[in-house]
Formats: C-alpha cells, sequence, structure tokens
C-alpha cells in the first residue's frame, strides 16, 4: 500500500506514458511538482513532459528524509483513431488505476495548465477498479486544498526546496 497516483500528460490527441508513484501520489505533492515543471518552462510534449516530471519527483523525493521507493513508469492506453484526448472517459484509465488517489491526466499545450481527475470508487464485480470525473471546479477545490496541507506551509515545503537549490530553468 502507499499514497499512490498516476500522472500523464496530454494534449489535443496524444496520451504520454504513465508515471505512477508509490508514495506522494496526493494533491498535496503532485500540484507542487507540476508547478516546478511549470517554473522551469518544459516544454508541453507528451514524449518530454513525464521523463523532466521523473527527474523533478526524484530530485526531491530522493533526498535522504524521503522515501525512494516511488517511481516507476507504465505504458498508458491507446487514444482510438480520430479521438481526441478530451472525449476520453473514466474506463480508458481503469487498467491505470492503482486506488489512492487515481489518475491526473495534464494538459500543459495551451496558456494554462488543465488537469482532469480521476478517482477510485473501489473495486468491481470484475475485481477491477472504477473510476469517476471530479468536475472541473472539484479539481480547483482539491488544488486550492492541496496548498494548505502541511506538506506546502512550512520550511520544508516541495517550492521551498526547489527554491533552495535553484534548479536551472530550460
Amino acid at each position: 500500500m502507499g499514497n499512490r497516483a498516476v500522472v500523464l500528460f496530454a494534449n489535443r490527441t496524444s496520451v504520454s506514458c504513465a508515471t505512477y508513484l508509490h508514495w506522494n501520489g496526493g494533491p498535496e505533492s503532485v500540484y507542487p511538482l507540476l508547478d516546478e515543471l511549470d517554473r522551469r518552462g518544459i516544454d508541453a510534449d507528451t514524449t518530454f513532459q513525464p521523463a523532466r516530471f521523473i527527474q523533478i519527483a526524484g530530485e526531491f523525493f530522493d533526498q535522504d528524509r524521503h522515501s525512494t521507493y516511488h517511481l516507476r513508469v507504465f505504458n498508458a492506453p491507446r487514444i482510438p483513431e480520430g479521438w481526441f484526448v478530451r472525449a476520453l472517459e473514466p474506463h480508458h484509465f481503469g487498467g491505470l488505476n492503482h486506488g489512492d488517489n487515481g489518475v491526473y491526466l495534464v494538459d500543459r499545450s495551451g496558456d494554462r495548465r488543465c488537469v482532469r481527475r480521476f478517482l477510485s470508487t473501489g473495486y468491481a464485480s470484475n475485481d477491477t477498479r472504477r473510476l469517476y470525473e471530479l468536475s472541473p471546479a472539484q479539481v480547483e477545490t482539491e488544488r486550492q486544498a492541496a496548498y494548505r496541507h502541511p506538506y506546502n506551509t512550512g520550511a520544508n515545503t516541495i517550492a521551498a526546496y526547489f527554491s533552495r537549490e535553484r534548479k536551472p530553468v530550460a
């Protein structure tokens, strides 16, 4: 068990590989990691973003005081021919769902970052976890609550770490 989540990056017509976070997959960790991706100006290409997201997560979580068992990469679901990412529904991500914090589908290709969230309803009769999608208002409420979490209000926050380390911006 853990505090698991899967993060995927998308643009209009493609979805990246899936980044699995075993520990620290909650919104209080994922949103600040996405902020650092934005701060560094990482290109919104679906092949480049997951690699840099993994790098950023590794930089933070591989410190001595944090868990090192946390990252894995999976294949993402294929988008049906002619579909757009916005047409994807919760059942398309069911095979990636490990419960806990569900799936984050992140689109950074426009003027602002858009996150679609899919959370688990528990197990279905066929032993798979079903997902439901949060509304944009629920995602925003979740994001705001994440920044009020103790992980983001003390001296040892993810943002404070990257501010101290001053990693280069692309």
